[in-house]
């Protein structure tokens, strides 16, 4: 059985269908060769059937000196060599005749960019040089430069970087996942290029892949988050622009567009001197349960976003019973959309925002009277860098707070009956705010939502 799950996974890897990595290729053009004073660059994530979709990011440098980008102008080979009197040079293999014609007629100073596509002195990363000398061999089409590191950013102006999300083919897609699902034995096969929002979900219980989780512990006191999670996913949009030297960002944005599932299922365990000395509680706020590191989205040298998911808790409690309490519930968000503006003061729009949501069973002894407030909030962080941090560097993110407020009540009027003489309630509120670094600014509360009134 392990061999076989072994040949399964190396099966999967080769085929390309296991896909972790966020990096994006270089996507090559087919432009003439021809030079301007913009620099463009286009990348996408790798795509392994139709039926998915992907991020696409395009990369546009304004520069004092004609510039060429060999992947837009479909350049075969470029070879980057250091010559014996330790000068470097830059060779293309051309595509025909009329490519030649071109190059003849540049001026005698031009800015390349080189992409990571190409392993370039050692590196690969994206580098800028600025280009002299050139010899053309006609016959083998192939010209060769001298070249030097470009004095960037000084040979630079504006940028603009736009990253999107681009629709798949979904005819296919509920057939193509089901074919592969039967092929290995049902197994769940993620091939998603989205932003995966799945926090201690375990896919084959459909549960907490940790339950009971400590939220408050003491000597007479445990809050348990007994099967707590999120799942979904969220595709990408992020656009920064601004002047390269002196330094300045015109317009900065991040869109999120997903789903989100939150489940919140806890039990209070409490002693008999709580009981007695009716026990008041806090947990220590945003209490760090657990952090991600998501695979980056990354363009050597020109932007690297580096997604990370923490999970926070904080709780209150007031409790006068050795009862063990249970409530929970959940609430999802079936298609939310939210964008923040970040240059300068930050400003926001959303919608989907109203949860659809489930009340759970709650459990509890006929001696239970307690006071609860539990939240669970993730937050998801981009660690944004363009162009190696030296022009754009900020880590921005989104955090989302769901909280359950649960009173557990004996003998009130609306209660009693001898069999069921315990009130509870229960209810829902939340919000989601947006941070820049160590900022924080609110974008929407939800409205409290009652999920339960009844006698236990």
């Amino acid at each position: 059985m392990i061999r076989f799950i072994l040949n399964s996974l190396l099966l999967l890897f080769f085929s390309g269908i296991v896909t972790t990595s966020k990096d994006f290729d270089v996507v090559m053009g087919n432009k003439e060769f021809e030079i301007t004073k913009s620099l463009s660059a286009v990348y996408s994530q790798h795509v392994s059937h139709p039926s998915e979709g992907y991020h696409k990011a395009e990369f546009n440098l304004n520069t004092n000196l004609p510039s060429f980008n060999p992947d837009q102008s479909g350049v075969e080979s470029v070879i980057c060599k250091t010559g014996a009197n330790g000068k470097r040079k830059i060779t293309f293999s051309l595509k025909d005749k009329k490519a030649v014609d071109h190059i003849n007629k540049w001026p005698e100073e031009i800015m390349l960019l080189i992409s990571h596509k190409w392993t370039c002195f050692g590196k690969r990363s994206t580098q800028f040089f600025t280009a002299t000398d050139r010899v053309i061999d006609e016959s083998k089409l192939v010209v060769t430069f001298a070249i030097e590191e470009s004095d960037f950013p000084h040979n630079s102006e504006d940028y603009d970087l736009n990253v999107n999300w681009v629709h798949g083919n979904q005819t296919n897609n509920n057939t193509y996942h089901r074919n592969l699902e039967e092929r290995f034995g049902g197994v769940s096969i993620d091939i998603s290029n989205n932003i995966g929002l799945n926090i201690l979900f375990d896919s084959n219980s459909g549960k907490s892949s940790r339950p009971d989780l400590k939220i408050i512990s003491n000597n007479d006191m445990r809050l348990l988050c007994t099967n707590c999670f999120t799942k979904g996913d969220a595709t990408l949009a992020l656009r920064i622009r601004g002047k390269i030297f002196p330094p300045k960002v015109k317009e900065a944005s991040i869109t999120l567009n997903g789903n989100f599932l939150m489940n919140l299922d806890f039990a209070l365990e409490s002693s008999q001197e709580a009981s007695i000395n009716n026990r008041k509680i806090s947990s220590a706020k945003d209490i760090t349960i657990l952090s991600i590191g998501l695979g980056p989205f990354n363009i050597p040298g020109i932007l690297n976003v580096g997604p990370s998911i923490d999970l926070l808790a904080a709780a209150d409690v007031n409790t006068g019973t050795s009862e063990t309490l249970e409530f929970g519930g959940d609430f999802n968000l079936p298609n939310f959309n939210v964008q923040a503006s970040f240059e300068g003061q930050p400003q926001f729009t959303q919608s989907g925002f109203t949860p659809i949501v489930n009340a759970h069973t709650p459990n509890a002894g006929i001696e239970a009277s307690a006071s609860i407030s539990a939240s669970l909030k993730p937050q998801l962080a981009f660690g944004i860098s363009v162009l190696k941090g030296r022009i754009f560097k900020e880590t921005v993110g989104f955090e989302l707070v769901g909280t359950l407020e649960n009173s557990f009540t004996i003998g009130t009027s609306s209660c009693e009956s001898k069999t069921h003489p315990i009130h509870f309630e229960s209810s829902l509120d939340g919000n989601i705010g947006f941070f820049v670094n160590n900022k924080d600014f609110p974008i929407f509360n939800f409205p409290t939502l009652l999920l339960l009134d009844k006698c236990l």
